[in-house]
């Protein structure tokens, strides 16, 4: 749904579809979006990669992305896809509030958010892509790939690839569950 005024539930409108939400940003100036990643009609890394260009095309918007928080991995890849915030669907509604009434501003960051080119890494990797096509398909060096992936790797808190690729694959899951 999307907030325009200063209390929780006035002006607010709520879709069932990202893409109808999308068809309504241009009506404000700003807009706070409200997304259950785990509970629309795409898998969690299709709703997040659709949330990374909306961040980037309408910065001064703020999106939330409400999840849960038992999956430590998965909830450090979401923070470092883009300027998101985060809240726990087990959060308390006094929290929620707080949280949507007094907004604080995420920025992005190229130390804790994902670069262009790790994001086009991890959505080649989610196709099932191997690394050196992908070195190929986007004229990088396949040393330089592997650098950035280690990157990755390192900024997620993982202790090897294997964990990174099973990560995309329960974000690739049905959208349906959330992730165990």
């Amino acid at each position: 749904g999307f907030r325009f005024a200063p209390y929780l539930l006035s002006n607010v409108w709520v879709t069932s579809t990202l893409d109808l939400a999308l068809d309504l940003l241009p009506r404000a100036p700003v807009v706070q979006l409200l997304v259950d990643v785990f509970y629309t009609e795409e898998t969690a890394i299709e709703t997040l990669d659709r949330l990374r260009r909306i961040s980037f095309d309408y910065p001064q918007n703020l999106i939330h992305l409400i999840t849960p928080t038992q999956d430590k991995k998965a909830l450090r890849f979401m923070k470092a896809v883009a300027a998101l915030r985060i809240i726990s669907r087990q959060s308390p509604f006094r929290t929620l509030r707080k949280k949507l009434l007094m907004p604080q501003p995420v920025r992005f960051s190229r130390k804790s958010h994902f670069s262009r080119d790790e994001w086009l890494i991890l959505m080649a990797l989610n196709q099932g892509r191997t690394l050196k096509s992908i070195a190929s398909d986007y004229d990088k060096n396949y040393h330089r790939v592997i650098y950035r992936l280690g990157r990755i790797v390192e900024r997620l808190k993982l202790k090897h690839r294997s964990e990174l690729i099973h990560l995309l694959q329960n974000l690739s899951a049905s959208s349906i569950q959330p992730i165990r």
